[in-house]
C-alpha cells in the first residue's frame, strides 16, 4: 500500500499571511502608524489582542512621542479674568 501524499499546504509549512497576523511585533509597528488617538482607540477596540498590544506601555510611549496630544479647548469654569488698571489721572 502506497502511503497518502501531503498535501500541498502541509509541505509548505505555516500560511505565510497566519505568519503575518500572527506577529505582535508587526502589530505594533502597524498601530504605531496610525495618525491619530482616535485610531489608535478604534484600532484596539478590534479585539483583545491588539487591545493588548496598544495598551502596551512601550507602544503607547512611541506612539505619544510621534503624535504628541492636541489642546483642542481650554475651560475656564468660575474664573474671572482679571480688569484692566486704572491709569490713573492723565
Amino acid at each position: 500500500m502506497e502511503p497518502e501524499a501531503e498535501p500541498e499546504a502541509k509541505r509548505q509549512g505555516p500560511c505565510p499571511v497566519a505568519s503575518v497576523l500572527g506577529d505582535d511585533d508587526l502589530l505594533a509597528e502597524i498601530l504605531l502608524r496610525l495618525d491619530s488617538p482616535t485610531w489608535l482607540v478604534r484600532a484596539a477596540l478590534a479585539s483583545t489582542r491588539w487591545l493588548h498590544r496598544a495598551s502596551d506601555p512601550v507602544v503607547l510611549r512611541r506612539f505619544s512621542a510621534r503624535c504628541p496630544p492636541r489642546i483642542l479647548a481650554l475651560g475656564l469654569d468660575g474664573v474671572v479674568p482679571p480688569r484692566p488698571r486704572d491709569p490713573g489721572p492723565l
